[in-house]
């Protein structure tokens, strides 16, 4: 017995749905790097991502530091939000506005020495997702004839300090497949399917009825022609 399209099409579009939903449901806010050293006077970049990706343009995002009450960045609507930043943040931060529709929360925070703290990265929607970075701050290499001094931990080997554009480091710790990355994984490759399969069944339903409607029109042009005849059109 053949399904009906319209209920196979209606069975698909609703798993569809459930699935994207439960994308969504499974949303989480990374920190990759719980621990950033940074020297004074240079330019870190504190990563906070949502895996999966998420466009959170249309959201609110914030950074604060030892969860006081004012925010050392917030955006929302793509727009920042200078009314409670602190004021010895001021010109010192900035988020990567052509990565927010990846998900990308990333600050870019131009470090002085008072900036060592507890950092949360939160995302603010239908529900609120947060991680933290603790971040410490040294004093600058000074170069004296016996060689450095008061050198900070060597953040090129740790991927925590020097950062490239993207917000991303050396050490990429958010390689590793978390639950979160692997629901993301499964999500990009069943959701094209279902896709695909709504699409050919989309295609083959609507050559299906063409293929009726022309039946239907043969048959109806056979008993317009039987009803035409006469009862005596064969008698001679």
């Amino acid at each position: 017995m053949r399904m009906d399209c319209g209920v196979l099409l209606r069975f698909l579009l609703v798993f569809l749905w459930i699935k994207l939903t439960d994308v969504v449901s499974k949303t989480v806010l990374q920190c990759p790097d719980t621990s950033v050293d940074a020297e004074i006077g240079k330019t870190v970049i504190l990563r906070c991502l949502t895996v999966p990706q998420m466009n959170v343009n249309d959201m609110t995002v914030e950074w604060v530091v030892n969860d006081t009450d004012h925010h050392v960045h917030a955006q929302r609507g793509g727009k920042q939000k200078l009314d409670d930043q602190m004021k010895e943040y001021r010109g010192r931060t900035s988020l990567f506005d052509s990565k927010l529709s990846e998900g990308n929360c990333s600050l870019r925070l131009t470090v002085q020495m008072s900036d060592s703290g507890r950092y949360r990265c939160s995302v603010i929607g239908e529900e609120i997702l947060s991680c933290f970075t603790n971040l410490t701050v040294h004093e600058r290499v000074k170069i004296n004839s016996s060689g450095p001094i008061n050198k900070p931990r060597d953040t090129s080997s740790s991927g925590s300090g020097q950062t490239g554009g993207d917000g991303k480091t050396g050490n990429d710790t958010s390689s590793a497949l978390t639950p979160p990355k692997i629901a993301a994984i499964s999500a990009s490759v069943v959701i094209p399917i279902i896709i695909i399969i709504i699409a050919v069944v989309i295609w083959k339903c609507s050559k299906s009825k063409k293929e009726q409607n022309k039946q239907n029109m043969n048959e109806k042009e056979m008993r317009r022609i039987e009803y035409s005849k006469a009862p005596g059109d064969d008698n001679v």
